[in-house]
């Protein structure tokens, strides 16, 4: 990774975001001083490791309610266009 010139690490699951933490540390990288990671969905599990895992929030439970509620609306002739953004949770890594 040093070798590469890479600066972090963006992962699509938290599970995978803990096992590359894992690695990266018995690698003997100190995160985030030399490597930074970033995990996509921000389920609890990125919060319980030293150091915590910075995430992207994408919000599932808005977009749940959001779907609910177009479904409980489906009736409506207009479409409607939704956007949920993101959120960037930052912690230690």
């Amino acid at each position: 990774i040093s070798r590469n010139n890479i600066t972090g690490i963006l992962s699509t699951q938290d599970t995978e975001s803990v096992k590359i933490l894992g690695r990266l540390i018995s690698w003997g990288f100190k995160v985030p001083e030399e490597i930074s990671l970033v995990s996509y969905g921000n389920t609890e599990i990125t919060q319980f490791f030293n150091p915590s895992i910075t995430a992207v929030d994408c919000n599932y439970e808005k977009m749940a309610r959001e779907i609910g509620n177009s479904i409980d609306h489906q009736d409506r002739k207009e479409k409607e266009q939704i956007v949920i953004s993101p959120e960037l949770i930052v912690r230690e890594t």
